[in-house]
C-alpha cells in the first residue's frame, strides 16, 4: 500500500500521518527528514538539495523524487509507506507516480489533508478488503442516462428517481447524474459478459447525488423557545434567537446544490459467484472495519434484487446496504442471461459501523466447555434470529455459538427444519462445572422456544 498525503504541512497532517502509520503498520517517510539526512550524509542528491536550500530556494521535485526513489531501496518500505511533505499538489503526485511505475511501485493513494483520518482509514480498509476477495476496481461516470433507471426496473413514480439534470449534456446518455450506482456498475459487467470474459469481480467507491431533504422552518415565536429566549435576553443576548433560527433555516433552504453521498459497490459473475460467497466479501469488508452487531434481514421490497436472493445488511438499528442477485429481467437488459450479484453499502453508514480500535486480551487461562444443541423450528424462521436467541438466553459463560447443520426431512414434519449449534462456553476466572454449563444451555433452548418456537430435537 503505498500511500502519500497531498497538501503543504499543517497541524493535521502529523495526526493523519500517526493513525494511517497505526493502522496500516507501514513506514512514515517524512520529506523534511529525508531531506536532513540526505545533507547530513552528503550524498549527492543531499547536496545538491543543500545548495538550493542555502540559496534559500525551494528544493526542485526532480530531486526530492530522487530521493524518495532512493530511499525506497530499503527493505523495510517492501509491503507500501506513507510519505508525506511532498507532494503538495496533484501534478506532483502525477510526476512521482510516473517515477515509482518504472520501479513497479506506482502510488495507490493520494489523500487530502483536509480529510478525516478515520474516513482515510475505512475507504483504504474498504478497498484493501476488496481486493484481498479478489475484486478489481472501476471508476465509472457520475452521469448517466435517465433510461438506466427503466433497466434496473424503479417504478415509473419512484422517488429516488428525481435527478440533477446537466445543462449541457454531451447527448442524452448523459445528462442526468446519478442517485445510485447500480446501473453503472451493470453496465461494467454487461461489457464484460458480452465480451465473452468468463467472469468479472468488480468494486467501486462512488458518489451518487441526491436532492435535498425538505427541512421544516423555524419560528423564532415558536412557544417551544419561548423558555430559552427570556432567559437570554436577561442575559443581554436578545436577538440571539432570532439569529440562530435565521442561520438553521438557511442551512435548510435549497441552494440548488446537491447532498453527495458514497457507496461502495460490489458487483461480479462467474468463477464460483453466488449469494453467499458475495454474504463472504460483505461480511469480511464489515470485519474488516471492525462493525458491531452485524445482521442480515430478506429484502423482498427492491425490484432491482431478486426478491428470494436478496438481503439488507444491518450494523445495530441501522441499514447499511443491500446486496443479492439481480433480477433477471433487470440483467437482461443489460444484455446478460446469466446471474449477476452486486451489493450497494452506504459508505457514511460504514464509516458509522466502525467499532472501536482493537484491544489486546490476553489468553484464556480456563478450558473451555463445548456444547452441540440441534433445535427444531419452522421453516420460515431464519438462523440469524437463533443465533441471537442463543446470545440472548446465554448468562454471560458463552463465548462462541457457530451454526454447523442444517436438516430437512420428512421425520420433522412439514415446512419444519432441523438446525445445529456448536456452543462454547468459558469463565474467565475458574473451570467451569458440568452443572453450571447445563444451566447456562437450558437458559439458552428456554429462549429459542420462547422467541423462535424452535425446541430442541
Amino acid at each position: 500500500m503505498n500511500i502519500v498525503l497531498l497538501g503543504a504541512p499543517g497541524a493535521g497532517k502529523g495526526t493523519q500521518a500517526a493513525k494511517l502509520v497505526q493502522e496500516f503498520e507501514l513506514p512514515h517517510i517524512s520529506t523534511g527528514d529525508m531531506l536532513r539526512a540526505a545533507v547530513a550524509a552528503g550524498t549527492e542528491l543531499g547536496l545538491k538539495a543543500k545548495s538550493y536550500m542555502d540559496a534559500g530556494d525551494l528544493v526542485p521535485d526532480d530531486v526530492i523524487i530522487g530521493l524518495v526513489t532512493e530511499r525506497l531501496q530499503d527493505d523495510d518500505t517492501a509491503n507500501g509507506f506513507i510519505l508525506d511533505g511532498f507532494p503538495r499538489t496533484s501534478a506532483q503526485a502525477v510526476a512521482l507516480d510516473a517515477e515509482l511505475s518504472k520501479l513497479g511501485r506506482p502510488l495507490d493513494a493520494a489523500l487530502l489533508i483536509d480529510v478525516d483520518p478515520e474516513v482515510i482509514v475505512g475507504r483504504l480498509t474498504s478497498r484493501r478488503m476488496c481486493r484481498a476477495c479478489g475484486y478489481s476496481e472501476i471508476i465509472t461516470y457520475s452521469f448517466i442516462s435517465p433510461s438506466a433507471y427503466d433497466k434496473i426496473l424503479w417504478r415509473a413514480d419512484d422517488p429516488h428517481r428525481k435527478s440533477f439534470k446537466i445543462l449541457n449534456p454531451l447527448g442524452e446518455d448523459t445528462s442526468i447524474m446519478r442517485t445510485t450506482t447500480l446501473p453503472s456498475m451493470l453496465e461494467v459487467l454487461g461489457r464484460n459478459w458480452n465480451n465473452r470474459n468468463k467472469s468479472a469481480w468488480l468494486y467501486e467507491l462512488g458518489r451518487i447525488y441526491l436532492p435535498k431533504p425538505p427541512v421544516e422552518a423555524m419560528d423564532a415565536n415558536d412557544p417551544a423557545l419561548a423558555g430559552s429566549k427570556a432567559r437570554l435576553e436577561r442575559m443581554g443576548l436578545s436577538g440571539l434567537t432570532e439569529a440562530v433560527v435565521d442561520a438553521v433555516n438557511g442551512l435548510g433552504r435549497d441552494d440548488g446544490l446537491a447532498l453527495e453521498a458514497q457507496v461502495l459497490t460490489l458487483g461480479a459473475y462467474g468463477d464460483g459467484m453466488d449469494f453467499f460467497t458475495l454474504k463472504g466479501t460483505v461480511e469480511a469488508v464489515l470485519k474488516s472495519l471492525r462493525a458491531k452487531d452485524v445482521r442480515f434481514e430478506p429484502c423482498a421490497e427492491d425490484p432491482s434484487y431478486h426478491p428470494g436472493r436478496c438481503a439488507y445488511v444491518y450494523s445495530g438499528g441501522d441499514i447499511v446496504g443491500v446486496f443479492g442477485q439481480i433480477h433477471p429481467q433487470a440483467a437482461q437488459g443489460f444484455g446478460v442471461d446469466g446471474e449477476l450479484y452486486c451489493a450497494e453499502l452506504a459508505f457514511d453508514e460504514l464509516l458509522l459501523a466502525c467499532g472501536p480500535d482493537p484491544e489486546y486480551a490476553p489468553l484464556p487461562r480456563f478450558p473451555a466447555v463445548t456444547r452441540d444443541i440441534a433445535v427444531v423450528c419452522a421453516e420460515e424462521v431464519p438462523v440469524g434470529a437463533l443465533e441471537a436467541a442463543i446470545r440472548k438466553g446465554a448468562k454471560g459463560l458463552l463465548k462462541d455459538a457457530a451454526l454447523f447443520d442444517i436438516y430437512r426431512g420428512k421425520n420433522l414434519g412439514e415446512g419444519k427444519k432441523s438446525v445445529a449449534f456448536s456452543l462454547v462456553l468459558r469463565a474467565d476466572d475458574r473451570s467451569l462445572t458440568g452443572e453450571e454449563a447445563d444451566a447456562d444451555v437450558k437458559s439458552i433452548l428456554e429462549t429459542l422456544e420462547k422467541d423462535c418456537g424452535a425446541v430442541l430435537r
